[in-house]
């Protein structure tokens, strides 16, 4: 069977542009196993467990989401072999991301502004808005991840898009589809779409450091470390935070 991918991810960690470059790759048709309604709730996106019996056994497809390993969802990507990919960026920068997100949207809901009169707000509250229902979430996404007794491989915002043919090559050989057959680093540069380093504006790596304001970043901080020494660590050594 061609295997699948399965590609999650936190908040603006461009695990979409990863999707997107292995589905041109790959040819993989790109489909959705979320359960009806999609939002992202304190578990994530949940699988459906229904929709994914049909689709998995059958190969090929590209799968991104923002699923946590939750009780519902592990058993599923366990049962059918599935190695997901989990895509870490440094918390700072994903919330300086998801600001500018939510400033530039003109509809509300998750993916738009978070609630009416959100670009109005001063940049204070905006923070600490983010501070108390984004961050805590993107901890709890990553730890339960880091606990979760299933063949999984990290991939961090900062080494894939500072090499993207490597980064690619790295997902090929954890799916097994390195196996299938050869793949040039010039299939790969003609997909990828974007230049290896890093990215203007809410992109580029270390600015949420510089734009977070110090306060939330010491009360984000505290939240990871409500998680333990041993999740402490997790997050410090995949960069996630510092």
């Amino acid at each position: 069977m061609v295997p699948n991918i399965f590609i999650t991810g936190g908040y603006r960690t461009g695990s979409t542009h990863i999707q997107l470059s292995l589905s041109r790759l790959m040819r993989y048709r790109r489909v959705s196993v979320i359960a009806k309604g999609g939002s992202i709730g304190d578990e994530g996106h949940r699988i459906d467990p229904s929709t994914a019996d049909a689709l998995f056994p059958l190969g090929g497809f590209m799968f991104q989401c923002h699923a946590k390993a939750s009780p519902g969802n592990l058993p599923i990507l366990q049962r059918h072999n599935i190695r997901p990919i989990i895509v870490t960026r440094n918390i700072f920068d994903s919330l300086v991301s998801v600001q500018k997100r939510f400033d530039e949207a003109t509809e509300t809901g998750w993916l738009g502004n978070p609630m009416q009169g959100w670009k109005a707000l001063p940049d204070r509250q905006k923070w600490r808005w983010l501070a108390y229902n984004v961050s805590p979430w993107m901890i709890s996404f990553y730890v339960s991840w880091f606990k979760a007794d299933i063949e999984k491989l990290f991939v961090s915002y900062e080494d894939h898009f500072r090499d993207q043919v490597s980064g690619i090559r790295r997902i090929l050989d954890h799916t097994g589809i390195s196996e299938l057959g050869s793949v040039s680093d010039e299939d790969i540069k003609s997909v990828t779409g974007r230049m290896d380093g890093n990215f203007s504006g809410s992109g580029i790596s270390g600015r949420g450091k510089r734009e977070v304001p110090a306060e939330w970043q010491d009360m984000i901080r505290d939240q990871a470390r409500a998680w333990g020494s041993e999740n402490w660590k997790h997050l410090a050594n995949a960069g996630i935070i510092q």
